[in-house]
């Protein structure tokens, strides 16, 4: 990992890029939309379905994420911001 001799200069530089606060917003508004969507069906299904089958129902999707991440995501460890534009955008 590299080392930056000042973190917060570092941190402004990195929160100016223009993905970064259009994927902030798209990460907060499926959040909320996820969280409202579970809040309003899980009584139902706990009364429905009991507490195993919602276990597996919630667990599944996780599972399929995982896998599919696990897959499809290069690695990107040592890497730094400029050299990750190029790999994710499909440069060399």
């Amino acid at each position: 990992m590299q080392k930056h001799d000042d973190s917060a200069a570092w941190r402004r530089s990195w929160a100016n890029r223009p993905c970064v606060s259009t994927a902030m917003a798209l990460a907060g508004f499926f959040n909320a939309t996820s969280s409202f969507a579970v809040q309003f069906v899980f009584p139902w299904q706990l009364s429905n379905m009991g507490s195993a089958a919602i276990f597996f129902v919630y667990s599944a999707p996780g599972l399929v994420a995982f896998l599919l991440l696990a897959w499809l995501l290069p690695e990107t460890k040592g890497e730094s911001l400029e050299e990750l534009e190029l790999l994710l955008a499909g440069k060399p």
